[in-house]
């Protein structure tokens, strides 16, 4: 099992729990707003871990631990860490920001056509 957002798997943190998206629409969307992920269409086998849930979201019935019905992530921290499927967008600064620091930009405004680009599927190769 692995955090679409943060990464985390069951092998490195074997005492966090990961669940799936919810079936209802409406609050996949807001699911998806609150990890800044507007581009994000969450699949079947998606999982999101305990750590972006407030504790007040977990019932611990039977001992394990469950979402309450309606619960909402609402912990998402702005870090590298949490990148693990960016954007589009953040592709595309991640390469204004690279290719200023190489010194190729020198004030000069590109095109994002012009840019260099890098899929979802050699990121994801990457991991």
């Amino acid at each position: 099992m692995r955090c679409v957002y943060c990464g985390k798997t069951n092998k490195t943190h074997e005492k966090i729990s990961f669940h799936r998206f919810p079936k209802d629409g409406k609050l996949v969307k807001i699911w998806v707003k609150n990890m800044g992920r507007l581009d994000f269409v969450p699949k079947p086998w998606h999982l999101l871990c305990v750590e972006h849930f407030a504790e007040n979201c977990i019932d611990f019935r039977d001992l394990r631990a469950r979402l309450r019905k309606g619960s909402v992530p609402t912990i998402f921290k702005d870090n590298k860490e949490n990148l693990a499927f960016p954007s589009d967008t953040e592709l595309h600064v991640r390469a204004c920001k690279q290719m200023k620091l190489d010194g190729s930009l020198s004030g000069q405004e590109v095109a994002k056509k012009d840019l260099p680009t890098t899929t979802r599927l050699e990121i994801e190769g990457l991991h």
